[in-house]
């Protein structure tokens, strides 16, 4: 059965409700915000995972329509990937960007060059979307396998470097070779809904295979028919997840004159938090010195 579901008829018991068709909105959501609550504590540091990502060599496309002083344009050959990238137009001699905005592709800046019908481009791949969300990226960040790409905190980061973002601020473009430094943000201006995204210091010159160690964002559930059959490792949703959200599901106004009850679901969330905390995870990692890199 459904892990989601199961804790909701678990939790209905608390309530003193016996068919889910009649559990009072209030109480369905305060239950599901439990539910999510107790995923963002016990995984907030917990989930990480190997990525990789296709970086492509520098496409060359034909626009239909650009107009001077205007940031619309007509492109039937955009891709998903294109997104967020840079996009160097025939006759504008400073570096642009595709964005996406309510399904249609328009640019980042006005272009600068004379309007004209279907102009030769060329977009770099100097962005990734991620298609997971990522709280956190670990070092080595490697393309190929084999050349480091260091990770700034932010755009400015790192006194006396060159920025990243120099294509933004200047009418020098970043240059085109392999990338060395790399920022993680939020991509909401590009994607037009939340999500995270890499970006390069240069224009990669080639095809490379970028890949890293990830922090995942915790789990969430935002429907009682989420099909996912548990959640913790061994399938321990039982002896964790569930005491840890009812003891979440505790603070709802609900209880607030049912001490015992309260107590009693409060000491079995403790022996939940514990559970987890000291389970055994297998060989330990020695953690990496990026300046030995």
């Amino acid at each position: 059965m459904p892990s989601a579901s199961t804790f909701r008829d678990l939790a209905m018991a608390y309530i003193g409700v016996g068919n889910s068709a009649l559990i009072p909105s209030n109480a369905s959501t305060a239950m599901m915000q439990s539910l999510n609550r107790a995923l963002q504590q016990a995984f907030g540091n917990e989930r990480k995972e190997k990525i990789s990502l296709q970086v492509r060599a520098p496409t060359s496309i034909t626009i239909g329509q650009v107009t001077n002083g205007s940031q619309a344009i007509t492109f039937s050959g955009f891709q998903s990937w294109m997104t967020g990238c840079t996009v160097q137009i025939a006759g504008d001699a400073i570096a642009n960007q595709f964005e996406l905005n309510s399904a249609s592709v328009t640019l980042n800046a006005p272009y600068q060059g004379s309007t004209q019908s279907n102009v030769t481009a060329t977009v770099y791949q100097d962005s990734l979307n991620l298609t997971t969300e990522v709280k956190a990226v670990y070092p080595p960040a490697l393309l190929n396998n084999q050349y480091y790409v260091e990770p700034l905190d932010s755009r400015l980061a790192q006194q006396g470097q060159r920025t990243i973002w120099q294509n933004e601020y200047s009418t020098t473009p970043k240059s085109a070779r392999r990338p060395e430094t790399f920022i993680l943000e939020d991509s909401l201006p590009y994607l037009d809904t939340p999500g995270t995204r890499v970006t390069f210091d240069s224009l990669p010159d080639t095809t490379y295979v970028f890949s890293f160690e990830a922090e995942l964002k915790a789990p969430r559930v935002t429907s009682w028919s989420d099909t996912r059959s548990y959640f913790c490792p061994g399938e321990e949703d039982e002896s964790i997840l569930y005491p840890w959200a009812l003891g979440e599901f505790m603070a709802w106004p609900q209880f607030l004159d049912d001490n015992a009850i309260r107590q009693i679901v409060a000491n079995q969330a403790g022996e939940a938090k514990t559970r987890w905390q000291t389970r055994t995870k297998g060989f330990t990692h020695t953690a990496v010195d990026v300046q030995s890199w």
